[in-house]
């Protein structure tokens, strides 16, 4: 009988005194790959320990740093009383605020809605850790932590948006109608909290005040609202939420027109990182004040990522030239750079040079850098692909070793040495060489 198949009230026990034994740190490496039994141990060791087990050691610490939406979520749910509660207690009074604003919830609703309070929070309130493990002793220390209160508005309204709820952000609203569009130091921007949760109903119905905001004081609307709307892209862009990201971008466009360059480098960046060329491809087509260079330096952070889909967008629609070169750099170095056979594949095949740029010198041609690093596979790409070995010829020289080692590779050379033209003349008779009786 497998231990997981034992009663669960049973296996709970096991695993209490099995932590309790061994310690939290052994514990935590025998989880294993069993989603019921890590799901048990989770909850053994980030629910009950003392805070001394997890800081009296760096390997505890570093448990409780990763793991902190698990330990707040837990101990929040715990009446118990523990050290340093602060965030659970935070998390607790949040939650009765929602169940008087609109009634209280099933369990397995009120259980997703705190998971995802603890979610938001950690990755919003930069203090977590420190308020989890300090008891501030100074006015500096005091200051990080005095915001984390249920008597605070903003945090009120934030939490609610993350919980998906309209009727509670209208309700804790109320008292202050700006708190929609103000920043929770523990929630963030209550449009961005909706966003990072997912909730695409919250989401329209934040955008839907914006228009009205904007009809009645355009300027004030732009003053305090576009920031949460940048950010929200962002977060859109960094969790896949295609349809809350599809729908900001237009409202966005329609009501401030263009997109500024920083907003387009943290979107460039995001949308990158996705690996999702459709991403890439709706934040490139806005309006932007961007410069080239941040675009660039976005197709360099997509070489670096090594995805070649990404590279090719920026290369559609002439954003980038393929064959140009932007402040001492072109496409095919920088994916070089890289190591990235993949994308110098798909620069290729969109028509790039495998010499490089024009004028440029022959030290920084690719199939010259490539036979230098020695990267055999760049070097037969580019020979395929036609790369003249005239304008290298002292790099093969050089490297007539590496070349004889990889049999494909000496044949390409060769047939790149057979085909080429006759060498012209170092001089030529004729024209302003001419000597005075062939003139």
């Amino acid at each position: 009988m497998e231990l997981v198949e034992l009663p669960p009230e049973l296996l709970q026990r096991i695993l209490e005194l099995y932590v309790k034994n061994v310690g939290i740190i052994e514990a935590w490496g025998t989880r294993g790959t069993c989603r019921t039994f890590r799901s048990y141990i989770d909850y053994e060791v980030l629910s009950r320990p003392h805070l001394n087990t997890y800081l009296s050691s760096k390997a505890g610490r570093t448990i409780l740093k990763k793991n902190m939406v698990g330990y707040v979520f837990h101990r929040s749910n715990n009446p118990t009383t523990f050290a340093r509660d602060l965030v659970p207690k935070f998390i607790r009074a949040i939650m009765n605020e929602l169940a008087i604003a609109t009634g209280n919830e099933s369990e397995g609703a009120a259980q997703s809605i705190r998971h995802t309070l603890c979610k938001v929070l950690v990755k919003y309130y930069k203090w977590t850790y420190f308020a989890l493990t300090t008891i501030p002793s100074t006015a500096l220390g005091i200051s990080k932590l005095q915001h984390i209160t249920i008597d605070n508005v903003p945090n009120r309204v934030a939490a609610a948006a993350a919980a998906g709820n309209l009727q509670a952000i209208r309700t804790f609203a109320e008292e202050d109608r700006s708190s929609i569009w103000g920043k929770s130091v523990a929630f963030g921007y209550p449009l961005v909290a909706a966003t990072y949760a997912g909730h695409f109903h919250v989401v329209k119905a934040f955008v839907i005040q914006f228009i009205t905001d904007l009809e009645l004081d355009r300027l004030l609307a732009w003053q305090t609202e576009r920031k949460p709307f940048s950010v929200a892209i962002r977060v859109a862009i960094q969790r896949q939420y295609s349809q809350i990201l599809q729908y900001l971008v237009e409202k966005y466009v329609e009501a401030f027109g263009t997109a500024s360059q920083r907003c387009m480098e943290k979107w460039l960046k995001a949308a990158v990182r996705t690996g999702r060329p459709e991403y890439v491809r709706l934040i490139v087509a806005l309006r932007h004040h961007c410069s080239l260079l941040c675009i660039y330096d976005a197709f360099e952070l997509s070489c670096k990522l090594n995805h070649p889909q990404v590279s090719r967008v920026f290369f559609e629609g002439n954003t980038l030239e393929v064959n140009e070169m932007l402040y001492h750099d072109f496409p095919i170095g920088t994916a070089f750079e890289y190591g990235s056979l993949s994308v110098i594949k798909e620069l290729l095949d969109l028509g790039a040079n495998p010499d490089g740029p024009r004028y440029i010198g022959d030290g920084n041609r690719p199939l010259c850098e490539a036979l230098y690093e020695e990267e055999t596979e760049i070097c037969c790409l580019l020979l395929e692909k036609g790369a003249n070995i005239d304008l290298v010829q002292p790099m093969i020289n050089s490297k007539k070793d590496f070349i004889e080692k990889s049999p494909k590779l000496r044949e390409l050379v060769k047939k790149a040495d057979e085909c080429r033209g006759p060498k012209l003349p170092l001089r030529v008779d004729g024209g302003l060489f001419a000597s005075d009786d062939t003139a």
